[in-house]
């Protein structure tokens, strides 16, 4: 999509901040796209200031094995940001007592730009359990898969990386998993780094799995 006007700068920034940053629980890093005295307004009420709202950033950011996408789209001092998180609940969370299961946090963001940093954002998200049984089953089957502890795939990795080694193409692990396209190539190319090889055929014939096509 076309970077449009100051939100633009700041859709770059945000992206950056979310991949580098939040994504690795390194809140911290890029954190400057927020203005010291961003307001977010939300359902359990507003949070002032980008110190309280780093705090609530850095609880979601304690999920195990965080993973996600994020989709954003700029208009002059707007930006729209719809994402997708998913980790092991083993901590505490909004007060919650950890469940041991893997849950999703599924939000969307209208945030609001001034000198090219967000300065107020109007948020909703919700919090579910993934719905495949394919990322159940992966999960479950996590220990079974020793190429994959060999190269310390994550979850979500490891269902890439399965289904590529398989012969699916990117569109087909997307509709599988419920993913955009990029993201899929995304994940493609930190697990071809991981594992030290080229080709995704060569993934294949290193893990000693067998391609369907």
């Amino acid at each position: 999509m076309a970077l449009v006007g100051n939100s633009g700068r700041v859709q770059v920034a945000l992206e950056r901040w979310f991949d580098d940053g939040w994504l690795r629980g390194e809140v911290d890093r890029g954190f400057e796209v927020f203005r010291p005295e961003v307001i977010s307004h939300c359902a359990s009420g507003d949070i002032d200031g980008s110190g309280a709202l780093r705090a609530v950033l850095v609880e979601i950011a304690a999920l195990d094995g965080l993973e996600g996408e994020l989709a954003t789209e700029a208009d002059g001092d707007l930006l729209v940001a719809r994402y997708v998180l998913r980790g092991q609940h083993v901590r505490p969370l909004f007060g919650a007592d950890p469940s041991g299961e893997v849950i999703e946090l599924h939000g969307i963001a209208t945030l609001r730009t001034v000198d090219e940093r967000i300065a107020e954002l109007w948020h909703t998200a919700t919090v579910r359990r993934p719905e495949t049984c394919l990322l159940e089953g992966a999960h479950a089957g996590l220990e079974e898969k020793p190429w994959a502890r060999r190269w310390a795939l994550t979850l979500r990795e490891t269902l890439v990386a399965e289904l590529a080694m398989l012969g699916y193409g990117d569109k087909q692990i997307a509709a599988e998993l419920k993913l955009a396209t990029t993201s899929v190539s995304k994940y493609l190319r930190t697990i071809l780094r991981k594992a030290g090889v080229p080709s995704r055929t060569a993934l294949a014939e290193r893990a000693g799995v067998v391609r369907l096509g």
